[in-house]
């Protein structure tokens, strides 16, 4: 009996083991010795397998479908510029260009005189000067030296000529003065200056009542001084010589209003 026992305990130890449960033992009544019997059976632990990568299967994703343009309403169609033409080439004239005339030649009735023949020439001025009106004519005259120019007195036109040394220009003025006038026309008239000497008579006048002409003039540096010189008009101007001031040519041209000395 008791084998039977034994056996039939380790068949039920054996039916919890394999269910996963703890064994529940019943104690035999006391006094009874019990033979127990285990039987272990060891199951190996399974080894877990890598689980093969998950390959993510391509999709093909559709597009949202582009929204319909709204219709606008028609706009003025803009026209385009009409393209400008480009302006043509004007064609060069290879022509050259015309040499200006020389002066045209003086009538030969009236002569440069040979006082001035030889600077008209050589100066070229008949570009400023023109023709001779008159020709070369000894003339009475009066100069007078001042400390910025000289004063001119011609008898047949008794015209009075200041001449500016500062910067070569001239002024003409007509001699006003009548004998019989007193010589000296400035203020101190009745005790004139000798040291410098006034200007009196028809130069004098002309200084005394011009101030600008007293001004630019200065003092002057001695009386005057009157003797026959060379003179010839031409259609824009006049030469003299004035010995008293310089033994070369003088030339006045009217356009201007200036002077020069030419050789």
């Amino acid at each position: 009996m008791m084998k039977r026992y034994a056996a039939g305990l380790a068949v039920l130890l054996i039916a919890f083991l394999g269910a996963g449960c703890a064994p529940q033992f019943t104690p035999p009544p006391t006094g009874v010795p019990v033979t127990v019997i285990v039987t272990v059976v060891l199951t190996p632990t399974p080894v877990p397998t890598t689980p093969a990568p998950l390959v993510a299967e391509a999709t093909t994703t559709q597009a949202p479908a582009s929204p319909t343009a709204t219709a606008q309403p028609p706009t003025s169609t803009a026209v385009p510029p009409s393209a400008t033409p480009a302006p043509s080439a004007v064609p060069v004239s290879m022509t050259p260009s015309p040499v200006p005339p020389s002066p045209t030649a003086c009538p030969s009735t009236i002569s440069v005189g040979g006082d001035f023949g030889l600077a008209y020439t050589t100066a070229k001025l008949q570009q400023g000067l023109g023709c001779p009106t008159t020709g070369e004519r000894s003339l009475k005259t009066s100069y007078e030296p001042f400390e910025h120019g000289f004063m001119f007195w011609r008898e047949d036109t008794t015209q009075v000529y200041a001449f500016y040394g500062v910067d070569n220009t001239w002024q003409e003025f007509t001699d006003t003065y009548v004998d019989g006038q007193p010589e000296y026309s400035c203020p101190n008239a009745s005790t004139p200056s000798t040291a410098p000497p006034t200007p009196k008579r028809g130069l004098g006048k002309v200084w005394c009542t011009q101030p600008d002409v007293r001004s630019r003039l200065g003092k002057a540096l001695s009386d005057e001084i009157g003797n026959t010189r060379s003179l010839q008009d031409f259609q824009n101007g006049s030469m003299l010589l004035i010995p008293d001031y310089v033994r070369i040519p003088l030339v006045l041209y009217k356009s201007s209003g200036h002077w020069q000395l030419v050789k």
